[in-house]
């Protein structure tokens, strides 16, 4: 039709394509001669789609494995540099030291995604939290096939345990963007007392201020101390310091619960106490362990 003069608008309106395919047919009849389809430069790739696919899922299900082990389980015919170069370039994945992350059971991951959520919008409180490293010990790194974003998922960390060596705390805490800094406890000294005269006094009480000029808060009562379950901070010298007028209340109305009982004794002519805790009234019991913290 193009030979018999016609435009490429009426040719257009002939055949049902657009104008453009139309024109670009005509330059490359023009530039090559003919209408063949022209090979594509360089060299074909070596796995189609759905091998990639397979390579993917191998690969996803299997991310601690090296290459050559890797290529056993998949059945394309390929050496391993070009199973290295196809998973960086077409899957995106990079042989990356995995993260470590201390043992969580199921139940303590949903017992703290749940108090997360439920304290998602806390402003005023202060989050502190200790760690303990090793010192001496054998580092295993392992490997693992990972996207960028993929460093974090559970399924590319590896769990980190203690093996008993020597090892140092260090501690730190953070109120919205404000950061404490981090304090180191040299091995031997993990105790509560050491923990107080630590961490407490030199490190706590001044990031208090701190909030204070920061302007976050306008005095002591308006922050909560968070902290978690740890033995160092459930021991009663710890309670003492942070609770000391609860710690003192408490320790009064024991003292006034045990002269009382030994007055009773006097009067039904008994001597001395029947055991340690008999001195113990319901009420002052209750009104030391309402002075936990959370």
């Amino acid at each position: 039709m193009r030979t018999d003069g016609t435009s490429i608008q009426t040719t257009r309106n002939h055949l049902q394509v657009p104008s453009t395919t139309v024109h670009d047919t005509i330059c490359k009849h023009q530039e090559h001669g003919h209408l063949k389809l022209l090979s594509i430069p360089g060299r074909p790739r070596k796995l189609n789609d759905c091998e990639l696919r397979q390579l993917s899922h191998v690969v996803q299900q299997n991310q601690c494995k090296k290459l050559a082990k890797i290529k056993k389980l998949i059945t394309i015919d390929v050496s391993i540099n070009t199973l290295q170069i196809v998973i960086h370039k077409d899957l995106g994945k990079q042989s990356c030291i995995a993260v470590k992350k201390p043992y969580l059971s199921p139940v303590h991951m949903e017992q703290g995604l749940k108090f997360a959520r439920q304290h998602l919008n806390w402003t005023r409180v202060i989050w502190t939290d200790e760690l303990s490293f090793e010192l001496g010990k054998w580092l295993t790194r392992t490997r693992v096939w990972l996207t960028p974003q993929e460093r974090y998922e559970l399924e590319s960390m590896t769990v980190n345990h203690q093996s008993g060596q020597r090892s140092f705390m260090v501690w730190g805490s953070l109120c919205r963007a404000i950061q404490s800094k981090l304090v180191f406890l040299p091995p031997g000294q993990h105790s509560a007392i050491n923990f107080i005269s630590n961490f407490y006094e030199p490190s706590l009480l001044p990031f208090y201020d701190e909030l204070i000029d920061a302007g976050v808060v306008e005095n002591y009562s308006q922050l909560t101390l968070m902290e978690d379950g740890a033995p160092i901070h459930m021991a009663q010298v710890s309670n003492d310091w942070r609770h000391p007028q609860t710690s003192m209340a408490c320790k009064l109305t024991q003292l006034k619960s045990n002269q009382e009982y030994m007055v009773q004794n006097e009067i039904h002519g008994h001597q001395g106490f029947q055991s340690k805790d008999n001195g113990r009234t319901e009420g002052s019991s209750q009104f030391c362990m309402g002075g936990n913290s959370i």
